[in-house]
């Protein structure tokens, strides 16, 4: 399993740059983490991202508007926090998936910036990691 910080994708062109620079990674392997603040964005090009997906975690101001795009074309979820997103997340990934953080929003509906999220993001990634190798640093 592998976790990809791309906290700077705040659009879904970005996303599926992102989806395309993970190839070849077989379709259906990926854990995809976004939202964040509404700017009225128009989420539709998500809809290209759903062959990637085994999950869209979705959290922030925004999950509903991505939840409508993605929701008969991938599994989804909707989380009530970033952390929650992230849990849920792992908790699908297996062996050979890809838990990537590319939100398509913005970060200030609960983060400073994008910074902060992506932060936010190796900091749960590396508890994880205690979590699941107790003793190993």
């Amino acid at each position: 399993m592998r976790y990809v910080n791309d906290s700077k994708a705040t659009n879904p062109a970005a996303v599926l740059a992102a989806l395309r620079a993970l190839e070849p990674v077989p379709q259906g392997n990926v854990l995809l983490l976004a939202g964040g603040l509404d700017k009225d964005m128009d989420f539709e090009a998500l809809a290209a991202a759903a062959p990637w997906l085994k999950l869209a975690a979705l959290y922030g101001a925004c999950r509903a508007k991505i939840m409508t795009v993605l929701r008969d074309l991938a599994p989804t979820v909707e989380c009530a926090s970033f952390e929650e997103a992230f849990e849920r997340a792992r908790e699908q990934a297996e062996s050979g998936d890809i838990v990537l953080l590319s939100p398509a929003a913005a970060s200030m509906d609960m983060f400073k910036d994008y910074r902060e999220r992506g932060e936010t993001f190796v900091r749960l990634v590396r508890a994880s990691a205690l979590r699941q190798h107790p003793g190993q640093h």
